[in-house]
């Protein structure tokens, strides 16, 4: 996260909706436009997210299931150190979420408007540094996490470790299916073809969703190009 504040462009934050061409299947440009959806629309797409995501869990914990067999292996096929090392990697967002709470880096002071050139120009070399400070401090706090958790979890059977992972597999898969119907539905709902944005290009959510994958993802990136980070927005 940067604290330089020279770069910041508001204009984004009026930037809701615009033209956007997509190749249709003769290969031609089709113009169509795109725009955040409003409360009501991302309602809909989380009520809908939340679904699709709890069915691939009661899925995935089906031991009999097509989801199980692709994703989740046989115990006795991972071995002791593999699912440790596993278990460690797939914590290490957590403990990336737990650094940006706790590691706490002062801003650097900004100099008043008439302060010399020199204390002017420290104050930019700090700013321009804080990023890598900032990150380097991050990495170590994710680096004790981490050691600490691998004592531990060396200290119990496979089986239990096997149950984390299998915990950790589900969570992550759940997770990943549950942003990307968000996703998806925010996108359908979003686009047009009239740039008063009236009347709808897709008919239904599984028109959409039936689309060639790339064309899909054109989609997806367009919407996904609106919207603005959380660092971005607290700059």
């Amino acid at each position: 996260m940067s604290v330089e504040r020279n770069d910041v462009n508001i204009s984004r934050l009026f930037m809701w909706g615009r033209e956007f061409e997509i190749e249709g299947n003769n290969e031609e440009k089709v113009k169509v436009f795109i725009r955040l959806v409003g409360d009501a629309d991302l309602n809909r797409a989380r009520v809908y997210a939340l679904r699709c995501s709890s069915t691939l869990r009661g899925k995935l914990k089906d031991k009999t299931s097509d989801e199980h067999a692709a994703y989740i292996p046989e115990i006795d096929s991972v071995e002791k150190d593999v699912l440790v090392e596993a278990l460690v990697s797939m914590t290490i967002r957590e403990y990336a979420q737990e650094a940006v709470k706790e590691v706490d880096i002062p801003y650097p002071v900004e100099p008043a408007s008439d302060a010399k050139l020199e204390k002017q120009e420290q104050y930019q070399a700090k700013v321009d540094a804080y990023p890598a400070k900032r990150e380097k401090e991050i990495e170590k706090y994710i680096t004790k996490k981490t050691d600490a958790r691998r004592i531990e979890l060396l200290e119990l059977e496979r089986e239990v470790l096997f149950g984390l992972y299998e915990g950790l597999i589900i969570s992550e898969l759940c997770e990943t299916e549950m942003i990307r119907k968000f996703k998806e539905f925010c996108t359908y709902s979003g686009v047009f073809i009239d740039e008063k944005y009236t009347e709808k290009l897709f008919s239904s959510l599984e028109e959409f969703q039936n689309l060639p994958f790339e064309m899909k993802e054109k989609f997806l990136i367009a919407y996904r190009e609106l919207e603005i980070e959380q660092d971005e927005l607290k700059k």
